[in-house]
């Protein structure tokens, strides 16, 4: 028979008797077994060790808030686009001023007449603006006027060959008619790459032996460029020709090398 297992009190250690329900020299309870044993029981079990437990979740520190570049303001935005806009209004406003000045206008038909020289812009066919001095200084750059005998009615045609841009700033025609001359008509110039200069109104004047309207002029001041030119008279049958000028009309154009006149004072 197994003897039992002598107790002690957990307060003061005193040899407990067997059965004390109260310990003899302190008088602190003394636990009964099955109460002891019920809390053994609901006790959890460990199943695992704590070293085998997964660690918490890492989370990353936010970055500090001088290492966050905050985007600029829609106010900002605007207020630089309506800056940006309101100095190309200057600027424009400005240039338009200028083209409308005196000088601007003087220079204006310099600038677009580069241009067309360039191939910019497209060939104009409108008349520029040019000074006295370069109208007085322009040269005779195509004629088939001479003193001899003349007949009515142009045979050939008269083709001019343009090698630069050059300011047309003159254009006669000569309409002799037997002495009778001719009401003034119309002259123009025609490009082989199908530009057509004119037609402008002709003025007349008097030619050989005071016949009246035997010469019809025009003052174009145009710019044409580089080509083949054929010169247009709306009345071919009273233009005059003869065996010197092979056939075509009597006539004679004046002008400059453009690059002359936009280089110029």
């Amino acid at each position: 028979m197994e003897t039992a297992k002598q107790k002690f009190c957990e307060s003061c250690g005193k040899p407990l008797a067997q059965g004390a329900r109260f310990c003899e020299g302190c008088g602190h309870a003394v636990a009964s077994e099955p109460a002891a044993a019920t809390l053994a029981a609901k006790a959890p079990a460990s199943t695992s060790s704590p070293l085998a437990q997964p660690p918490p979740p890492a989370f990353l520190p936010p970055p500090p808030p001088s290492a966050i570049s905050p985007a600029p303001s829609k106010p900002h935005r605007a207020k630089t686009a309506l800056a940006v806009l309101g100095t190309v209004g200057v600027l424009a406003l400005g240039g338009l001023g200028f083209l409308f000045s005196p000088a601007g206008k003087q220079l204006l038909p310099r600038i677009t007449g580069v241009l067309h020289s360039m191939g910019v812009l497209a060939p104009s066919t409108a008349s520029v603006s040019v000074s006295q001095q370069v109208l007085q200084a322009a040269k005779t750059i195509y004629t088939t006027m001479n003193v001899d005998a003349v007949e009515n009615g142009s045979t050939q045609p008269n083709i001019i060959q343009i090698s630069e841009p050059t300011l047309v700033t003159h254009v006669m025609t000569y309409h002799w008619n037997g002495a009778r001359g001719k009401t003034p008509g119309t002259i123009a110039l025609n490009c082989d790459d199908g530009t057509k200069y004119g037609p402008w109104q002709a003025e007349g004047s008097s030619g050989q032996g005071g016949v009246p309207n035997a010469s019809w002029s025009v003052a174009p001041c145009v710019i044409l460029q580089p080509g083949k030119y054929t010169l247009i008279d709306s009345d071919p049958a009273s233009w005059s020709q003869n065996a010197t000028s092979a056939g075509q009309g009597m006539c004679e154009i004046k002008g400059l090398p453009w690059s002359q006149v936009s280089s110029g004072p």
